[in-house]
């Protein structure tokens, strides 16, 4: 004679479908998270490489770079301060906002464009209603104060600093004490290298003789992400230590030359060889 299931039967296969239940929802789950995290990732990696673009293509189409604005803060401060420059000979001057953190760089554009009108362009980190990023503000003497453009959201920190020109690597701006170097690693002899332009303080000296800019951006997720960040990062010689809030960050350095026909040339005075 056939039986109906017990009590205890019941009971067991109803536990057994929950859990299964609750093993099907907690790999979905489980899904769902991963793909959130690989959309972030690649998401940042297209802001990775449109930063990256973005500052090459302008650098290398530009003349010159005339200032690096250096942070005034720690990494991390996003705190927005306002920056003014005057930024030509004729008097023209523009704010921007800036993270403090930051560094910012003033760029002569190409004197040909726009009917021989010299332009100007700066890159910088701002904040806006929609976020925060990497942004451009060209500067030209018909407008009063243009905006910003944010080119790349999601950019937490910038650094900027000039490429030195191979051929001048052995001249160097003196403030207040000389530079030694170890010309010859292997038998440690010790020379001085001196480069003396009248007129001119080391930062002026330094952008005159650069081929370019040498440039890195920290990237952060709009989200948190169950792969772990970086505890630290180190660029130049420099400790950055980010928060510890679960977003993931990734560091990105890279390097653009001024076109050649743009590249200044600058006569320098080097004491060793100079008479008496």
């Amino acid at each position: 004679m056939q039986q109906g299931f017990s009590l205890v039967e019941m009971l067991i296969v109803s536990l057994f479908g929950s859990l299964l239940l609750l093993a099907t929802s907690q790999g979905l789950i489980n899904l769902i998270s991963y793909q959130t995290d690989q959309s972030e990732l690649l998401r940042l990696a297209e802001n990775a490489s449109l930063a990256e673009m973005a500052l090459k293509q302008t650098i290398v189409s530009s003349t010159k770079a005339l200032i690096i604005g250096r942070a005034i803060s720690s990494y991390p401060a996003r705190a927005p301060k306002k920056t003014y420059i005057q930024y030509n000979e004729l008097g023209n001057s523009t704010s921007f906002e800036q993270f403090s953190s930051s560094d910012w760089l003033l760029l002569l554009e190409d004197e040909k464009i726009n009917n021989n009108k010299v332009e100007h362009g700066i890159f910088h980190l701002d904040k806006k209603d929609f976020g925060y990023g990497l942004a451009y503000k060209k500067l030209s003497p018909d407008q009063t104060n243009p905006i910003s453009n944010t080119l790349v959201n999601q950019v937490e920190l910038v650094r900027f600093r000039y490429l030195p020109n191979q051929s001048t690597q052995n001249y160097y701006c003196l403030e207040k004490q000389p530079i030694t170097l170890k010309e010859n690693k292997e038998v440690e002899a010790i020379v001085t290298t001196e480069a003396i332009v009248e007129g001119a303080d080391c930062s002026t000296l330094e952008a005159n003789l650069a081929t370019g800019i040498e440039f890195a951006f920290i990237l952060v997720t709009s989200k948190p992400l169950k792969k772990p960040s970086p505890s630290h990062f180190y660029l130049w010689g420099e400790v950055l230590t980010p928060p510890k809030d679960g977003l993931y960050r990734q560091l990105v350095s890279s390097v653009a030359h001024f076109s050649t026909k743009n590249l200044p040339v600058i006569p320098l005075v080097d004491v060793t060889r100079a008479s008496p």
